[in-house]
């Protein structure tokens, strides 16, 4: 296949996938007003942390989708290159499109495994997946990250804000 051809499919291929995350934050941004943002007292609801991450996602792919379809940079990491089609990292275009494609395809499994799992195993499970399958960590580094990861998501707002967060299915089950 020409190299003119693979160019072109290249940031079609990065426009859809930020077009769907922008989608994805959007839904995720209008849901979280059923769960509620502030509860009594104002104190923080369940619904805030859905908001937050929503809009960020909505913005930061929004903002991503508007570069790709104007033509623009392929942003900071792609900007200072270590080698002939190489980022910073080492890592080719094809492997970063690769690897978005990992994430955008693990984020709806990990969103559905929250109603059966709840949502602190399926969040370790994503993270786990992010550490050692996306980004190819050592499984002793992945497990740490994913460990601390977890504790500070649990601390932050199943502990400081008091914030429930979905049991799922198998939490029910053992009375969590």
């Amino acid at each position: 296949m020409s190299s003119a051809a693979e160019s072109t499919r290249q940031p079609v291929g990065q426009a859809v996938a930020f077009g769907l995350l922008a989608a994805l934050g959007a839904t995720v941004l209008v849901s979280s007003f059923g769960y509620g943002i502030l509860r009594d007292g104002d104190r923080v609801g369940p619904g805030l942390l859905p908001m937050v991450v929503g809009l960020l996602l909505l913005l930061l792919s929004g903002w991503q989708l508007l570069t790709r379809l104007r033509g623009g940079a392929r942003g900071p990491v792609a900007a200072a290159p270590v080698g002939p089609g190489t980022d910073v990292l080492g890592r080719t275009q094809a492997h970063r499109i690769h690897q978005l494609r990992m994430v955008v395809v693990a984020l709806p499994i990990t969103i559905l495994l929250v109603g059966f799992l709840g949502f602190l195993p399926a969040f370790g499970i994503f993270v786990l997946f992010i550490c050692a399958v996306v980004e190819r960590r050592r499984p002793v580094h992945a497990l740490l990250v994913t460990a601390i990861a977890v504790a500070a998501v649990y601390g932050i707002f199943g502990v400081f804000l008091d914030v429930p967060l979905p049991a799922g299915v198998v939490g029910d089950l053992f009375g969590s």
